[in-house]
Parts: C-alpha cells; sequence; structure tokens
C-alpha cells in the first residue's frame, strides 16, 4: 500500500507550504496590477469626460452621473482586490482612543453633510491594542455605512468600553444609529455584497470591513432595536498583558 508521504515528511510540508504562500503571492500582485490597470483608464476616461463638459459637449448632469459611475468602478474593483487577497497584517500597539478620534475626525465632515449629528462616550479607560492600519479603515467603512443608513439625518452615537466573555477581555465599540424614520435595512444583509440601502450601493465594503475584524481576533454584528434604531457592535480581544504584539498575520 503506498504512502502519503506529503503528510509525514517535513520537507514535503514544507515545500507546500511554498506553494501555497507562492500562489497567493501571484494572486496579490495580479490583483494589485489589473487594479492599477483598471485605475488608470478610469483615469483617462476622467479626463475625457471632463473636456466634453468644458467644451459644452456633454451636460454636465450627464457628466455627474458618469463620474460617479467612475467613482464606484474605482471603489469597486479595489474592494474585490482587498476581499479576494488581503495584504498581510503590520501590528503595532495602539491607543484604541487615539485611533478611535482620528477615524471620527475624518468622518466629521462626511456626517455633517449628511446632516448626522455625532456624539461619542468613552465609558472607562481603554487598554492599548495590537492593530493594523486597516482597523482604520474598517471603523471609516462602517461610519459610511451609517451615512447610507441614515439618508434624512440622524444621530450617531459611538460608546467604547470593557466588556467580558467568560475569561476573555474585549473591548466593545457600539455605533449607535437613530434615524428620524424607519431604518431600510434588514439585520442579516447589512454584510451581504453589493447591498443597496437607499440608493447607495455599499458594494463590498461591509464584507471587507468584517474580514478585517475578523484577522484582529474581532468580530462584528448589527441588530435593530426599534424600527428607528440600528446598532453596529464591535468586539476586539484584548491581548493577555504577558505577550507583546505580533510582527504580521
Amino acid at each position: 500500500m503506498a504512502k502519503d508521504l506529503s503528510r509525514s515528511c517535513p520537507i514535503c510540508e514544507g515545500l507546500q507550504e511554498y506553494k501555497d504562500f507562492a500562489e497567493t503571492r501571484n494572486v496579490r500582485e495580479l490583483l494589485v496590477g489589473l487594479t492599477h490597470e483598471i485605475g488608470n483608464n478610469l483615469q483617462a476616461i476622467r479626463s475625457e469626460l471632463d473636456l466634453l463638459t468644458l467644451s459644452g459637449a456633454l451636460p454636465e448632469q450627464s457628466s455627474k452621473t458618469v463620474i460617479r459611475g467612475v467613482q464606484q468602478i474605482r471603489k469597486l474593483t479595489g474592494e474585490i482586490a482587498e476581499y479576494l487577497s488581503p495584504p498581510p497584517l503590520q501590528l503595532t500597539s495602539e491607543d484604541l482612543a487615539l485611533v478611535l478620534a482620528e477615524v471620527i475626525r475624518v468622518s466629521e465632515r462626511e456626517l455633517a453633510e449628511h446632516g448626522i449629528q455625532l456624539t461619542v462616550l468613552l465609558r472607562e479607560p481603554l487598554p492599548r491594542l495590537c492593530l493594523d492600519w486597516q482597523f482604520r479603515s474598517a471603523l471609516k467603512r462602517v461610519i459610511e455605512f451609517s451615512c447610507a443608513l441614515l439618508p434624512q439625518g440622524g444621530q450617531l452615537q459611538i460608546e467604547a468600553g470593557l466588556h467580558w466573555v467568560e475569561h476573555d477581555r474585549y473591548v466593545e465599540l457600539k455605533l449607535i444609529n437613530g434615524s428620524p424614520t424607519q431604518l431600510n435595512v434588514e439585520g442579516n444583509d447589512v454584510f451581504r455584497p453589493f447591498l443597496k440601502v437607499n440608493d447607495c450601493r455599499v458594494g463590498l465594503s461591509m464584507a471587507v470591513a468584517r474580514q478585517v475584524l475578523r484577522r484582529h481576533f474581532g468580530k462584528i454584528a448589527f441588530r435593530q432595536e426599534h424600527r428607528n434604531r440600528g446598532v453596529f457592535s464591535i468586539l476586539i480581544k484584548v491581548p493577555a498583558e504577558n505577550k507583546g504584539p505580533q510582527a504580521s498575520i
């Protein structure tokens, strides 16, 4: 009877790991190249649109419609590349309160344009967490989804505090969406790719955000507490005090 050496031979296992790594790297390079080429072509299209609009050959309203489509394609291609072949995490120990303040600062203008009032409540001093820059991007995407969820304005309250699950300690971030009208979304659909909310196409943004948070040993859930109130809950595990941040994942 033939013996499967790949299950017991360290050399064979090492070769398989190298092959898997090489294939992953090739996919990532392919997606990066594809995204770059698409971006270049979209930029060329945008330049021609600007010239046509300035010359009067293309109505301004039509130009805006096409430009929105170009921007959506550019965003979606980036999300597809990030979803299918995410870059490795480079984790460093960071002050979550400062990270949260940074993300809020870059989101304030968009929230104001949507008529959304923002309040922040830190219930207690927050521990340092091992985070990557992608965590900021994921949190920003959740805030952007709140803008889509509240097309007529409303309130967004961000709360942060500690949460225990059995013997593990987590930081819990709550993003509480309060709308003047009924929320137009089902809880189970929030993370569905290519979801459309209030005429806003979400694309893969929330699916990517959930993936990033999972790679941070965290999770995200959405629940609708009332007809006009929805809550995102983000849990990030606090590392043991005797363990430093990992270099990469």
